[in-house]
């Protein structure tokens, strides 16, 4: 018994069509959210894994859109190590606060993560390098390439399903939303991809 690619995507679109009906635009934007949580949670450790620790540290930063769904430590610790890893010493520090003030971890294990900071700090103080910044779309204000909304004007940006990186509009690289889960991906990232990396439909 074989279902094939354009099976499963007709499938999954017959029954998102009939959930847009039922429960309207807002909550089937909702109901992707954990979907969407547990996509990039895993394309962060893919990226840490496999070496690109700079693409690594930005999806994990925005995971923490989804402290709500995901464990903060979790979060805050994938954030650490990414960080870490790729130099980011302030980003570092930012996430080993937020682990230390997290008072449903045990003392000990706060302890830990205060002892851990400690011997990173020692050695490296908690300051970014030089980094390439983006114009946010809307007010124009200069913003780190990693960061979730443009702390000028508020808005929020959404995060490439492939890459994981923000979703500025107004950059020469053109968007793709899939016509099912309607998720968007710059679409030179998509080069390589015959499905969907979120709801795994076909790309038309």
């Amino acid at each position: 018994f074989h279902i094939t690619n354009e099976q499963t995507a007709s499938t999954l679109e017959n029954l998102i069509q009939a959930d847009v009906a039922t429960t309207g635009d807002r909550s089937l934007e909702v109901s992707w959210r954990g979907a969407e949580a547990v996509h990039f949670y895993l394309l962060a450790q893919r990226q840490l894994y496999e070496g690109f620790i700079e693409a690594s540290m930005k999806t994990a930063i925005r995971l923490r859109d989804y402290e709500d769904i995901l464990d903060p430590q979790d979060i805050y610790s994938l954030i650490a190590i990414t960080s870490f890893y790729h130099r980011f010493y302030l980003q570092c520090s930012k996430a080993f606060i937020k682990l230390e003030n997290m008072e449903e971890i045990p003392a000990q294990k706060r302890e830990q993560y205060v002892g851990v900071a400690l011997q990173i700090f020692v050695r490296f103080p908690p300051v970014d390098p030089p980094f390439r910044k983006v114009e946010c779309p809307h007010c124009h204000h200069q913003i780190g390439e990693w960061e979730l909304m443009c702390n000028e004007c508020g808005t929020h940006f959404r995060g490439c399903i492939v890459s994981g990186r923000p979703l500025l509009a107004k950059e020469d690289r053109e968007e793709y939303q899939c016509r099912v889960c309607k998720h968007s991906a710059y679409d030179m990232e998509l080069r390589g991809h015959s499905n969907c990396p979120l709801c795994h439909a076909v790309l038309q």
